[in-house]
């Protein structure tokens, strides 16, 4: 029985296939039995496979394509010690296999053993780490089993699968496969692995990893690949919890102190509450109110959250209100505004007040109210009063708005558009990201409400207005350019004619001159 099982999954990558089969064969470590599976290719990798004689090849060809939902059922039958799983494109430093089993061998407390990652391109020139997306993901330390599932929590899958060699016993003891995945299968794979054992990163860049700029492989940076790479993660993230002891979530999740103050609490109260966090995705926000509304379907855990963390309906009604999980309000209908104070001192981000998102209505209204009794405000104001207020209604987007009212105490202040803008007809449109409006505040006051009606400028309109801006713009510089070339010309004339008039100058001083001693003689010849 050879040492090392080597799995290589062929679709569709012809191109690549010769130079990464040869990386394998031309291991250091050469026990090993080497399986090709080609998913039914509709290019010539068929043809290239069975190209080779190499009797530790045992070829395998699916006449329908599978997917990778008929790979368990293979490497279930697989009897090597250790397993690597190989790409079709990507290829092996010849030292691998020898480096990472020797590792292995020698640390039998860890279950499988990666190598660092040089990045190829189509051509298989080397790019720098910084270059791509996986050149920076996959440039890891190593960490306990605990903190490697943090960081595929916060950063999503970082293990490169063609680096890896692992023990298959822990391969298939670990359940690492989960059918339905296409996108992060890996991701799925190493969180079971760690839930579980450790694992360990060569710091040799032993494997190269190739990435197609036309973004054509699985691993590509397209759209397609981010809308699955999101769905999926949404199914992945029970998998943190699934299993998991107490003691292993407060390593992983160390934070989850604050919402475990009772040992009846579950951690998926606290779970539920990480992923609810601002910072987090809408994708971990969803999970994250299906846990709570889990949790509250038993009895037992709702009585055990209200006596211990103060949770219930009430307050999970309330957290089903900040988020907008399932974007269903455009962003058209969303404003976010800024008041900015001046005491006596000019305005500052310091002195401002940042309003929830305003729900700017189908009818294009939108409304805000403040008092200055409220903390914050007598807070910045340190017992000063307020002399001008600047108001930027929405920062981010080129708008238009149809009357911005500011009133205080009822009264309405005069006001002023901010910032590049120019009318149309009654409207003002703000040919900046940044639209603001001052206003004047003549007398304290307690309570301010602002009215105003508001669209987004479609982003036609505002290409033509800037692109006929800029042609203005040229036109004018050109018209600059040639008064400063008339200017330029002018005075060179006029240095000329400078030039010409010293000298008829000095020629009539010569003449003068002369004029003068014929003078003086002609005087002396009367007298004799």
């Amino acid at each position: 029985m050879a040492s090392i099982t080597v799995w290589l999954t062929s679709y569709n990558h012809a191109p690549f296939l010769r130079e990464s089969i040869e990386s394998i064969l031309n291991q250091t470590w050469s026990d090993f039995e080497f399986y090709i599976i080609d998913d039914c290719s509709t290019d010539n990798s068929w043809e290239i496979i069975q190209s080779y004689q190499d009797p530790r090849i045992h070829a395998i060809r699916h006449e329908t394509n599978w997917g990778s939902s008929g790979m368990w059922q293979i490497l279930e039958s697989l009897t090597g010690e250790y397993l690597a799983i190989a790409h079709c494109d990507d290829k092996w430093m010849p030292d691998k296999l020898e480096k990472q089993l020797a590792f292995l061998q020698k640390h039998p407390e860890v279950a499988a053993c990666f190598t660092r990652v040089q990045v190829i391109d189509e051509n298989g020139q080397f790019l720098d780490d910084s270059e791509t997306f996986y050149g920076r993901a996959f440039a890891q330390e190593n960490r306990s089993r605990q903190e490697w599932l943090r960081s595929f929590f916060e950063k999503g899958c970082s293990l490169c699968h063609p680096s890896m060699l692992i023990r298959n016993e822990c391969y298939k003891k670990y359940s690492m496969f989960s059918n339905g995945l296409s996108s992060i299968p890996d991701l799925y794979r190493w969180i079971q692995l760690c839930k579980h054992a450790e694992i360990h990163i060569l710091q040799e860049k032993l494997t190269c990893f190739r990435i197609r700029r036309d973004g054509k492989n699985t691993s590509g940076d397209n759209f397609r690949a981010h809308c699955r790479n999101a769905t999926e993660m949404y199914f992945i993230l029970p998998e943190y919890i699934r299993g998991c002891s107490r003691e292993d979530f407060l390593k992983i999740f160390p934070e989850a102190e604050q919402w475990l103050t009772a040992p009846q609490i579950p951690i998926e109260y606290a779970y539920a509450r990480i992923l609810l966090q601002k910072d987090r995705s809408k994708i971990h926000h969803l999970y994250g109110m299906e846990l709570l509304y889990q949790s509250l379907q038993d009895p037992d855990v709702t009585k055990i959250l209200k006596e211990y963390a103060g949770f219930d309906n009430r307050v999970f009604s309330d957290l089903k209100t900040e988020e907008d999980i399932f974007s269903i309000i455009p962003k058209a209908h969303l404003m976010c505004c800024k008041v900015y104070f001046d005491f006596g001192d000019g305005f500052s981000d310091e002195k401002a007040l940042l309003f929830d998102p305003l729900y700017v209505d189908w009818n294009d209204r939108f409304s805000l109210s403040f008092s200055m009794e409220k903390e914050e405000v007598q807070r910045l104001s340190e017992g000063r009063p307020v002399r001008n207020i600047r108001l930027d209604p929405d920062e981010g987007n080129y708008r238009q708005f149809l009357g911005v009212n500011f009133y205080a105490d009822g009264e309405k202040l005069e006001g002023e558009p901010q910032m590049a803008h120019h009318m149309e007809g009654d409207t003002v449109v703000f040919d900046t990201i940044d639209p603001q409006y001052a206003f004047e505040v003549k007398k304290n006051f307690r309570r301010a409400y602002v009215e105003g009606y508001t669209r987004p400028r479609n982003m036609w309109e505002v290409d033509g207005y800037m692109s006929q801006t800029r042609k203005n713009c040229a036109e004018k510089a050109a018209q600059l350019e040639a008064l400063q070339s008339r200017a330029e010309e002018t005075a060179r004339e006029l240095e000329r004619l400078k030039t010409e008039n010293s000298t008829l100058l000095a020629k009539c001083e010569e003449l003068d001159e002369q004029l003068q001693k014929g003078f003086f003689l002609f005087r002396r010849r009367q007298k004799k």
